[in-house]
């Protein structure tokens, strides 16, 4: 069997368009097949590939096959986040960072502190005309990238005159503007690495990071507005089901298995409703194949009420973000026997929910496999729910 790429289905920023694309089997409309790799999306409708032979050659992506054209689809995502550069604004500049003692007294969440280390930035308002709905926001982020706190305004100051300093209310063309961050406890305690500012308004922003930093790397509720084609739901929808390439039957060998479930606040970055959560509550487990590979895997969660009546359902693991660019929702199975952890956050609709169990099921070819979180006393076989009928019998410990 081929070995699948990749350790984890992940959109890696860094990815170069090669490496993103290794040799796969292709189909068309018709049902022929070709083995080759993507080499580039000319962005006209073609793609251009190379084929194991040698030959290169564009080839129209009206001929391909829906799967294939979701896969060029992602490819060119990965590569164009590659060299994409940020759209700063022309009209909202972060001219300088750096760190500094505040000038007086600064509000924290301790109270009034007074002469603090905080992050100073300078800002320059360089529009036409006054504005007052303006953004100016700070994340700091530890050595994997990992957000460690965020200040959606600057706090409240009073300067060494006793005189109280907010935010302006207004900010005038060719203004300049002095703003503070207090490094707290908790942010020193994580050894913080990276602070970045965002200056800006709903539809545009300026932003710099200290020290200097590839902004796409890093995840900020405004990334959007500097990486247009920045798509997270892109990676998210691929998440909840993957298909390892070049792979033309199902595995006949393979176990799939999984650890025992854990309610606990997840060690990386996760995507909830939308927003990235840091230390957020969850259900996480492990999951792996032994002996061959998948061509197919997926990974749901059923949440039961006592009565043990399902009362919901989650299609997909959430995408957590790992640190240095790496993003995992669904693994994908790139080692037989090796485990893949998976976060299922517990949001603010699972939370008004009355639920006792969550069954946690993985499945693989056809195979599941299947864990129950909850009070003790039942079983997986307890429960009904979509696939129990295919749970795989565990192997009892030797």
């Amino acid at each position: 069997m081929k070995k699948v790429i990749g350790f984890f289905f992940v959109l890696s920023l860094t990815l170069s368009a090669q490496d993103a694309s290794e040799f796969r089997k292709w189909k068309d409309t018709r049902g022929n097949v070709i083995e080759a790799k993507l080499l580039k999306d000319n962005g006209n409708g073609t793609i251009n590939i190379q084929k194991s032979d040698g030959w290169r050659g564009d080839v129209p992506l009206n001929l391909l096959s829906a799967e294939d054209q979701e896969y060029v689809k992602t490819a060119g995502l990965a590569a164009s986040l590659d060299s994409a550069e940020p759209v700063l604004s022309k009209d909202f500049e972060v001219f300088r960072i750096r760190q500094e003692k505040v000038p007086g007294y600064i509000g924290t969440k301790n109270g009034w502190e007074h002469g603090i280390e905080c992050i100073e930035a300078e800002l320059r308002y360089h529009g036409s005309t006054p504005l007052s709905e303006v953004l100016v926001k700070a994340y700091f982020y530890d050595k994997d990238g990992e957000e460690i706190e965020r200040f959606k305004a600057p706090p409240r100051r009073q300067d060494e005159s006793g005189k109280y300093v907010t935010m302006p209310e207004r900010f005038e063309p060719g203004g300049k503007y002095h703003v503070y961050f207090p490094i707290s406890t908790a942010i020193n305690e994580r050894r913080w690495k990276t602070v970045l500012i965002v200056f800006g308004n709903k539809s545009e922003a300026g932003a710099l990071a200290d020290p200097k930093s590839d902004l796409m790397t890093l995840n900020f509720d405004e990334k959007k507005l500097l990486f247009p084609d920045w798509d997270p739901a892109l990676v998210e929808k691929m998440a909840t089901e993957t298909e390892a390439p070049g792979v033309e039957s199902a595995s006949v060998n393979l176990v799939p298995e999984i650890k025992s479930i854990k309610r606990e606040e997840t060690p990386h970055s996760v995507s909830v409703d939308g927003k990235w959560e840091s230390k957020y509550d969850s259900l996480a487990t492990e999951i792996r194949v032994k002996g061959e590979l998948p061509k197919k895997i997926t990974a749901k969660a059923y949440f039961f009420s006592e009565s043990k009546a399902l009362v919901a359902t989650r299609n997909g693991p959430a995408l957590a973000n790992l640190g240095q660019s790496r993003y995992v929702g669904l693994p994908i199975i790139a080692d037989a026997n090796e485990w893949y952890p998976v976060y299922f956050p517990i949001n603010k609709e699972l939370q008004k929910l009355e639920w006792s169990w969550a069954v946690v099921a993985f499945e693989a070819d056809g195979k599941v496999a299947a864990e129950v979180f909850g009070p003790r006393g039942v079983g997986v076989t307890d429960f009904k729910f979509p696939g129990s009928e295919k749970i795989v019998a565990k192997e009892e410990p030797k």
